[in-house]
């Protein structure tokens, strides 16, 4: 249930005269006569109405569309007027790229829909400049097409360029016109990985998951051989035979060992420190449960979010199964359309859309116009982008609630097993300490912040004065605070909400666990006193 592209190069005119003939072959693409839009030939075969699925841009006659791209690169020569440029003459030179998309057999496309999700994608791949044909094999069990373009540009004469990325963004404009069209997609990830949207962010540096394996091991530990056991279950393949510990995850396509050294320069990851800290531990998950603890903090850990943004429903261009595609500018002149995942998605009542997003997301961008304009766009950015378009604030979620929700589960749970005492509890109480401490000078930053906007404000507004001195020291201070004096107010008003909304909320969360955490020493301490209490009765009695 997957679309899958292939690409192949072709560099003589033999090679590209035997692929024309290859992917027109009838057996392979003819099937029974439908009514439809598209101009495909028909032919007649024992009193059978037959179209063959064959089509092309730019070509009078597909079945010589090999000779039309000679033609367009003889042009092409006598235009530069240098053969070691030459297509024709060169072997080493690319005359043409071969595409196949391939559709898994119980797709639930007709043939002709097939054909023009080929035709859509090298459309926007090319950017309708290049010579083409497609041809629709359904002799097989699963459909595929074929599809052959000039790598001369007909308007300017100009190679196509099949850069570094180009494989990548050739597979994200078939699988978002497949999405669209209604196919099922198989996405870049790695298996068994939880969440599909991260795949490109780890870009096969497992390091951030290795870590966070590992970290979790930490916790739920109680010796170097308790680790060992445990992270064979979290799929950890441990080697400590050299100098430096090596490790690899074995559920994913990790093709080299990550030392312990590369994950942490203070050697957080080393036997030895890992011996040290997990024999403070007292209570942990047990071998048993270790696989599904994780699973569940992995869950919660990507359900959470940094920003909360408002996306209405002018600015979806589809809806689909797997998410949103969402209208989006990325630079000067530059429209197209990211793919917001369904697990970021929340549709509303009244027909709009919230999203939820981390800044260090990725999304790919698409230019259907020219596909040399795709890039992935950061969370940050189409954060701040889609704002921009509608002019609805963005919710940020500030990382340190976080982080000391995470450490109030922590001691909830060292609590439910009866620990409060011991060095696994007191380190995370340090901890609570240390994080209380970071929280406090958060909240001074977010207000250095609003102090620093709010001056930005007077003194753009100062700029309109009347009055020749306020005008003047207006400018000093844009000047001092490196400010553009055409910075627009509205975009500080917007910013400055957006900034006091997070400091609010966070003041608001920070409190409110200060307080859980001071209910929970006080009934402990309580818990504390009346055993005491209970030892000096008794001896007493005695």
């Amino acid at each position: 249930m997957v679309v899958v592209v292939k690409t192949m190069q072709i560099k003589t005119p033999e090679r590209l005269t035997r692929s024309v003939k290859y992917i027109l072959n009838p057996k392979k693409t003819n099937v029974p006569y439908v009514e439809t839009e598209k101009d495909f030939p028909v032919t007649f075969t024992e009193d059978k109405k037959l179209m063959q699925l064959v089509s092309g841009h730019q070509i009078s006659n597909v079945n010589y569309a090999d000779q039309e791209f000679f033609l367009t690169k003889i042009m092409a020569n006598a235009s530069n007027g240098n053969p070691d440029n030459s297509d024709m003459n060169n072997p080493n030179r690319v005359m043409a790229h071969h595409i196949v998309q391939s559709f898994a057999p119980d797709e639930n496309l007709t043939p002709e829909e097939i054909h023009e999700l080929g035709r859509k994608t090298v459309l926007e791949l090319t950017g309708g400049d290049h010579e083409f044909i497609v041809a629709t094999h359904v002799d097989q069990d699963h459909i595929h097409n074929h599809i052959i373009f000039n790598t001369t540009n007909s308007t300017t004469l100009k190679k196509f360029r099949w850069q570094k990325g180009t494989a990548k963004s050739l597979k994200y404009i078939s699988d978002k016109h497949a999405d669209i069209a209604g196919a099922n997609i198989l996405s870049n990830t790695m298996k068994n990985s939880h969440k599909k949207y991260s795949a490109y962010q780890r870009k096969n540096n497992f390091k951030i998951e290795i870590k966070e394996r590992l970290n979790f091991l930490l916790k739920h530990s109680t010796s170097i051989s308790d680790f060992k056991e445990k992270a064979k279950a979290l799929n950890v393949i441990i080697n400590d035979t050299g100098k430096n510990v090596k490790y690899r995850l074995a559920d994913m396509e990790q093709k080299r060992n990550t030392r312990d050294d590369t994950l942490s320069k203070r050697g957080k990851y080393s036997i030895s420190n890992i011996e040290k800290i997990v024999s403070k531990n007292i209570s942990v998950f047990s071998q048993p449960e270790i696989k599904n603890e994780y699973e569940k903090f992995k869950v919660e850990k990507s359900d959470d979010f940094e920003m909360k943004i408002l996306v209405e429903d002018w600015q979806v261009k589809e809806e689909t199964k797997n998410g949103i595609y969402i209208d989006i500018d990325y630079g000067l002149l530059n429209s197209g359309a990211i793919l917001v995942p369904s697990h970021q998605v929340n549709k509303l009542d009244d027909g709009n859309y919230n999203i939820f997003i981390k800044k260090k997301d990725f999304f790919y961008f698409t230019n259907s116009d020219d596909a040399t304009q795709n890039k992935f766009m950061t969370g940050n950015i189409v954060a701040k982008q889609l704002s921009h378009d509608n002019q609805h604030l963005v919710l940020h979620k500030n990382q340190y609630i976080s982080k000391l929700d995470q450490i109030i589960k922590d001691f909830e749970y060292l609590s439910l097993k009866g620990v409060s005492t011991g060095q696994q509890f007191s380190d995370l109480k340090k901890q609570f300490e240390n994080q209380v401490h970071e929280t406090e000078k958060e909240l001074s930053t977010l207000d250095e912040k609003i102090s620093r906007l709010n001056k930005i404000i007077s003194a753009i507004d100062g700029l309109n004065s009347d009055d020749f001195e306020k005008i003047e020291t207006s400018e000093a201070i844009l000047s001092d605070l490196k400010i553009d004096k055409s910075t627009k107010r509205g975009d500080l008003n917007k910013t400055i909400e957006e900034v006091k909304f997070e400091r609010q909320v966070l003041n608001e969360r920070f409190h409110d666990i200060v307080e859980k955490y001071k209910t929970y020493q006080g009934v402990k301490e309580n818990v504390r006193d009346r055993e005491n209490d209970t030892i000096k009765n008794k001896e007493v009695k005695r």
